[in-house]
């Protein structure tokens, strides 16, 4: 057996199914076989090395997968849904304001940590898993681009991956068993098998009437290529223009699945944002290719800001996540309350991963609300054209969830509470002095009192010739000039343009997230957990 692993970082799945309409309510699950091929061969054309792996490849790696019906083992999940008044991009005659339409957007609610696993009783040459890797690495979504993933093979049965949905069993005279208890039947879009597709090719093309070289013909017959992948591959616009119900490269296979839960199985994890206290975390996931490197965590801190921002439109935002009093002056607090917008690297492959928001009162209600709409975040990229315009890169944002440090502890090294603390960007003294280590020790020691924190009992300084910066998962030292360290406020003072890697030891230990220093707010001066031996 070979596989696919799926998590859905943002614990949300959203897929449409085949001919049903998007206000139905409905979702695709599990995921279709025929929907997961179509993604294999799309991130084949838009991000694989065709180099190494070539069509033909490709080709041998579908027709394998085509020919067996996966069986699968599925997350708990719940069916939910959101509505929207969408723009139609015309002005009503009556109201003289722009027509809204109502539409659902259904969707299944899964635990981020909670896999999917899709696998296929085949037995693939080297070459064809290795291609199957290749592509499960690329992938960042499956369903619609708001069903963020991340995808990983297998190699025979994983010891936790219990079968939930599988086919309906057929007897050997095409009678189809009785109801299994306790699931529920599906049809599920599956492709053709590679072996019956010319066959079936041969078929569909008589059912055509029309006119040979009429434009109606040549449209219906480029729905029905020679090749199985081509075929996978029409654009459904394609496919319903030539007024096929259903795909021609597809067929529907009818499923036993586990029941959805009506309800969450326990209270969220994020507890906190329901209570009296309010949530001081609000964490994102970052999602895209290439995620942006942790040498650029000041410009993506900045960067989440004016997001943030920018969902008050026209508003004033409250002082602790706009950083800056009635008169628009930057708060100049001990404490430091107003909001820290921190990127991470959880897995420690030098790509920020996460992004934490911190605000040390805690969020209200509307501030929750704006960040959670909070979808996307885009940097200028490149140079300038004619028209003074320019590139942009763009990642997708996915809420995680609101709660308190300690409810992220387990998963995030900038959120534990320990007694060792490590640099994991650089830290610039946030005022002028001597360029010495007792300075900065000093300057350290001065800023964790203001902030409440207790006196530390050791502070050791990287080497300040040649400080290096050793990433919390891999160890592998870089160092500090590596990381972006000016603001792109114009005209900021700035005492310390080098910076320093730092370690931290507290008699006892203290909660994170700990950022200090010049650009603290924005993920400079950044501490990691050391777990003590």
């Amino acid at each position: 057996m070979i596989g696919l692993r799926f998590t859905f970082p943002a614990g949300r799945y959203h897929a449409t199914p085949w001919g049903r309409h998007v206000n139905e309510g409905d979702v695709a699950w599990p995921p279709e076989p025929y929907r997961i091929l179509r993604t294999l061969i799309a991130t084949w054309h838009r991000k694989a090395d065709h180099a190494e792996f070539t069509l033909e490849r490709l080709t041998a790696l579908i027709d394998t997968l085509s020919e067996v019906d996966p069986i699968y083992r599925l997350p708990e999940s719940v069916h939910a849904h959101s509505r929207h008044f969408m723009p139609q991009g015309s002005i009503d005659s009556k109201t003289k304001r722009e027509g809204t339409k109502l539409v659902i957007d259904a969707f299944l609610r899964v635990d981020a940590n909670d896999p999917l696993f899709v696998g296929w009783d085949v037995e693939p040459d080297d070459d064809s898993f290795r291609l199957l890797s290749h592509l499960a690495e690329r992938l960042n979504y499956l369903g619609r681009a708001e069903s963020i993933v991340i995808a990983e093979t297998f190699e025979g049965r994983p010891s936790d991956f219990v079968t939930n949905a599988c086919p309906r069993p057929i007897d050997e005279d095409s009678v189809i068993s009785a109801d299994p208890s306790g699931l529920l039947a599906v049809d599920l879009l599956a492709p053709i098998k590679a072996s019956d597709w010319l066959a079936r090719r041969h078929v569909l093309l008589k059912l055509n009437q029309d006119k040979a070289k009429s434009q109606k013909r040549k449209t219906f017959e480029e729905t029905i290529p020679a090749r199985l992948i081509d075929a996978l591959s029409v654009d459904t616009a394609d496919i319903q223009a030539a007024k096929w119900s259903t795909p021609p490269a597809g067929r529907l296979v009818l499923y036993d699945r586990a029941r959805l839960s009506p309800t969450p199985r326990s209270p969220q994890r994020r507890a906190s944002a329901r209570q009296d206290t309010p949530p001081t975390v609000a964490r994102f996931v970052l999602a895209g290719k290439p995620r942006p490197s942790i040498f650029d965590t000041l410009r993506i801190g900045e960067t989440m800001r004016l997001a943030a921002m920018s969902k008050w439109r026209g508003e004033r935002p409250p002082s602790y996540i706009s950083g800056r009093d009635e008169d628009g002056e930057p708060l100049k607090n001990a404490e430091h309350a107003h909001a820290f917008w921190l990127p991470e690297d959880v897995d420690g492959d030098g790509l920020i991963d996460h992004i934490i928001v911190f605000a040390r009162h805690g969020f209200d209600q509307s501030s929750r609300a704006k960040l959670g709409a909070l979808t996307h975040l885009w940097i200028e990229h490149g140079a300038p054209n004619d028209d003074g315009e320019r590139g942009r890169k763009e990642w997708r944002l996915a809420l995680e969830g609101f709660g308190v440090p300690r409810e992220f502890a387990s998963e995030s090294g900038l959120l534990k509470s320990e007694a060792q603390w490590r640099s994991v960007t650089p830290y610039l003294r946030p005022r002028f002095g001597p360029a010495t280590t007792a300075e900065t020790e000093a300057q350290i020691r001065r800023e964790l009192l203001a902030r409440g924190y207790p006196s530390p009992k050791e502070i050791i300084i990287d080497d300040p010739q040649r400080p290096m910066i050793s990433a919390p998962a891999s160890g592998i030292p870089t160092p500090v000039i590596k990381f972006c360290r000016t603001r792109s406020r114009h005209g900021l003072i700035q005492p310390d343009t080098r910076g320093s890697a730092v370690q931290i030891v507290f008699a006892d230990p203290v909660s994170g997230p700990l950022g200090l220093g010049f650009g603290a707010h924005f993920g400079l001066g950044l501490f990691g957990a050391v777990a003590a031996a």
